[in-house]
C-alpha cells in the first residue's frame, strides 16, 4: 500500500509541474522553487519504491544487472502484481538517474521473465519502444517491403 501511495505522489508531482509549465506558459516555471520541491518529492518518492523493491525482491540496488533472475523466485506472483504499477510510474518519472530507471525497468523486467507475469515485461518493452517513434515506423516499414 506504502508503494501505491509513492506512486500516486510521483503522478501527482508530475502532473504539478506539466500543468505549472503550460500555465506559466514559458520557462520562467522550472526556476521556481515550487518546480524544485516538486522534483525532490519525486525523486524522494522513487528512491522509497527502489528501496522497498530491493529489500522485497532481493536485489541489489547498486547492479543494474538482474539479480533475481541468477536465484529462486522469491515472492508470489500477487506480490508480483502488486508491485507492477508502483515500478512502472518509478520508471517513468523525469528526474532521475538513468542507472535508477535501468536497474526499475530490470526489475519490472525480471517480474515478468521469474515471476510468471508478462504484462509486467511488456510494460518495459512498450516503455522502451514508445521513446522514439520513428525508429519504430522505420522498422515497420523495413518489415512491410520485405
Amino acid at each position: 500500500m506504502w508503494n501505491k501511495l509513492q506512486a500516486m505522489l510521483i503522478a501527482s508531482a508530475i502532473f504539478l509541474q506539466e500543468s505549472g509549465e503550460y500555465l506559466s506558459g514559458g520557462n520562467t516555471w522550472r526556476a521556481t522553487s515550487e518546480f524544485e520541491k516538486l522534483t525532490r518529492i519525486i525523486q524522494e518518492a522513487v528512491t522509497t519504491i527502489c528501496l522497498s523493491a530491493a529489500r522485497r525482491f532481493r536485489r541489489d540496488l547498486s547492479q543494474s544487472i538482474p539479480l533475481l533472475s541468477t536465484g529462486p523466485c522469491f515472492f508470489r506472483t500477487i506480490d508480483g502484481l502488486l508491485w507492477m504499477w508502483p515500478l512502472y510510474v518509478a520508471s517513468n518519472a523525469s528526474g532521475i538517474l538513468d542507472t535508477q530507471r535501468r536497474w526499475i525497468k530490470n526489475t519490472l523486467f525480471d517480474l515478468g521473465l521469474i515471476g510468471g507475469i508478462p504484462k509486467a515485461s511488456m510494460l518495459v518493452s512498450i516503455a522502451c519502444l514508445s521513446l522514439d517513434f520513428s525508429v519504430i515506423a522505420n522498422l515497420f516499414f523495413c518489415l512491410g517491403s520485405k
